[in-house]
């Protein structure tokens, strides 16, 4: 029988050890204590089935688990926890505040530990260095612990207790490349991800660095000791949690990949260098979030001694710290290049995946390297997680990476090989891995933010996707979209471009936040009127020809009490109109209209040519029809076409060279 405290016994002794004098007794000792009164007044009851539903994966994980801790002695574990069920609707559930909730979790969470605490105390409690380990989450139902494979069972019998996932690590993903992706001058159309900041769950951010001193704006580590798994807390004195000052710096350069965060941060957003270019998002911001434990012994780390390795459990806690601050900072995405294990299907059952879906649902993508273990037909982990933006690597002939790993459900690719960025020590390095690709996407996501912030993340993927160069994998034919940020963007504005006489309806904002529309007013246009109305709050419309307004630099505005805002511009160039929606307060249900008076000054047909310089316009009062071979519009060009008449274009007529083509029809102008 194993001892607590060098005696013996079942709860009643512990029980009565913890009545006598306690000063002298560790944190572990304590925490014990504090459970055991509730503990003992609950042995002997009969344990139910859980309430939730498991899977046939899930008996299979379960049995893995206990096989693990029965050959090892014990295995650190995750436990989810049965969700709460209340009375009442979904909505009045979903509007507790976050303390309710909080308290509600704590008190299940507690439910569970005490029932554990008295299955080990009748069984000889083991020693209180395991109890060290334990991890409470904010977010996701569920605590984290090393567990025997008694445990484990005791745990899957628990009536509260829903599934048991085996804590395992995950490893990091190890010339400019950001002008294939669009970029001009350090920018995209202008845009830098000015007022977006990227969390980056990594090994932490060399914030001294010359290329990215003043960008981290908040900082957090999460890390584990345990002895038993051989790791060792980096988070500052040593704890399991810091958000303090310095908590997200790098480890000591001596322990192996203590400067991957500095990489990775350097190619989400560093500043541009006179000689390696710079990040792809250079004025966005960075949340530093320290993720990784110190590891020493060679079969975690082979002959890279000692090691950084990242517990799950770990990576879970820093995902809900970002959630924790979604109110405080415009978060466009939060980024993880790391992972370990090999899935040919979308792996759901992993635990990152409930907190990856509420940073979905608050507007922040969770983008993760797909891995380095070159493989055609898996990914790693959390990379697998259908709700995840996974991304693969590419070459710097947009070929796909040998060593990245793909799958059908890969998201996206982005280049990967020769990438030259920050490290620590305020140097640079050039480096290889899908590490380098993830990063390239999450700074990508910072700058769309900026030039559309109430876009989706469904919306912001689905445009990276459809605007994406297209790249075969020869390894398995699979084709996957590389990333062309600048194509996204116009693709992104069209969207929100507002046609002439159709209103954009519906259109909601809450208090303080900015809107952004384009009209595009065709050569002969006259008498641009542009308004809002309907719904309820107070927008106020600005307006400005061929930039994007701000408060202060603007063609037009409104402010008026209520929804009704208007501009008009009798005598309108033939350019883009940028239209800006600023909540003065909250507004929902509000309709966007643009019309204006198109007056053609021919009625002749038009034949397009095969080729244009630039970008071209074409506008009659009769038809425009395609010619028999295609047009040839530049990659930055854009071919736009209006005519109230209708628009002929042949089958498989098609722009060559990558430009773009604007269709405009307005057959009620006839």
């Amino acid at each position: 029988m194993l001892k607590l405290w060098g005696q013996s016994g079942g709860a009643w002794a512990v029980w009565a050890r913890c009545l006598g004098v306690r000063t002298g007794l560790s944190s572990a000792q304590r925490w014990v204590c504090s459970l055991l009164p509730a503990a003992v007044f609950v042995t002997g009851v009969a344990w139910a089935q859980p309430s939730g539903v498991r899977s046939a994966a899930d008996y299979q994980r379960h049995n893995s688990v206990l096989q693990a801790a029965a050959a090892k002695g014990s295995v650190p574990v995750i436990v989810e926890l049965v969700p709460q069920q209340k009375s009442g609707d979904v909505t009045a559930r979903s509007q507790q505040s976050q303390a309710v909730q909080l308290a509600e979790l704590r008190a299940i969470q507690n439910r569970v530990l005490s029932r554990l605490v008295t299955a080990r105390s009748n069984a000889g409690m083991r020693t209180p260095q395991a109890m060290a380990r334990l991890k409470q989450f904010n977010y996701f139902p569920g605590i984290a612990l090393r567990a025997s494979a008694q445990d484990v069972q005791a745990l899957l019998n628990d009536p509260e207790v829903l599934r048991v996932y085996e804590d395992v690590l995950r490893k990091p993903k190890m010339l400019d490349s950001s002008a294939r992706i669009g970029m001009v001058s350090g920018a995209f159309q202008g845009r830098t991800g000015a007022g977006q900041v990227v969390a980056v769950l990594d090994s932490g951010v060399d914030k001294t660095h010359s290329y990215l001193a003043g960008k981290v704006v908040s900082e957090a580590c999460f890390s584990t000791t345990d002895l038993l798994g051989a790791s060792t807390s980096m988070c500052p004195g040593g704890a399991s949690s810091s958000t303090a000052v310095d908590s997200g710096v790098p480890c000591s350069s001596s322990v192996f990949g203590c400067d991957h965060g500095t990489l990775v941060a350097g190619v989400v957003a560093g500043s541009t260098h006179p000689s390696y270019g710079g990040g792809v998002a250079q004025s966005a911001q960075l949340i530093s979030i320290q993720i990784y434990s110190r590891f020493d012994d060679s079969t975690s780390c082979g002959a890279s001694l000692p090691c950084t390795l990242a517990w799950t459990s770990d990576e879970v806690l820093g995902l809900e710290h970002v959630y924790s601050l979604r109110s405080t900072y415009r978060i466009a995405a939060a980024n993880l290049s790391l992972g370990g294990g090999e899935f040919s299907s979308n792996c759901d059952g992993e635990p990152e995946y409930p907190i990856v879906a509420s940073l979905r649902a608050a507007g922040i993508a969770t983008v993760v390297s797909s891995g380095n273990e070159y493989l055609s037909s898996q990914l790693a982990a959390p990379a697998c997680l259908s709700n995840v933006i996974s991304v693969g690597s590419t070459s710097d002939t947009d070929a796909v990476s040998s060593f990245s790993n793909s799958a059908a459900m890969l998201q996206l690719l982005a280049p990967g090989e020769n990438i030259t960025t920050t490290t620590v020590a305020g140097v640079y390095d050039t480096v290889d891995g899908t590490s380098f690709s993830a990063p390239m996407v999450s700074g990508a996501l910072a700058v769309l933010r900026e030039q559309h912030p109430q876009a989706s993340v469904d919306t912001l993927l689905g445009m990276l996707k459809n605007t994406g160069l297209s790249v075969v994998d020869s390894r398995n034919s699979l084709m996957k979209p590389r990333i062309r940020v600048d194509q996204a963007m116009s693709g992104l504005d069209s969207l929100t471009r507002v046609s002439n006489g159709k209103p954009l309806v519906n259109q909601s904002a809450a208090a303080g936040q900015f809107s952004y529309y384009t009209v595009v007013v065709p050569t002969g246009a006259s008498n641009l009127s542009i308004r809002t109305q309907g719904g309820t709050g107070n927008p106020t419309l600005y307006v400005r020809r061929a930039s994007r307004p701000t408060v202060s630099t603007f063609d037009c505005s409104s402010s008026n009490a209520g929804t009704s805002e208007s501009c008009s511009i009798p005598s309108p160039a033939a350019d883009t109109y940028h239209v800006m929606l600023s909540a003065a307060a909250a507004y929902s249900g509000v309709s966007l209209l643009a019309d204006f008076d198109l007056n053609c000054a021919s009625s002749s047909n038009v034949v397009l040519p095969t080729a244009i310089s630039g970008s071209a316009e074409y506008t009659t009062c009769g038809t425009i029809a395609s010619n028999t071979s295609g047009t040839a519009v530049p990659t930055t060009g854009v071919l736009q076409l209006n005519a109230p008449g209708g628009i002929r274009l042949r089958t498989g007529f098609r722009l060559n060279s990558g430009g773009r083509l604007w269709v405009r029809v307005y057959p009620e102008l006839n």
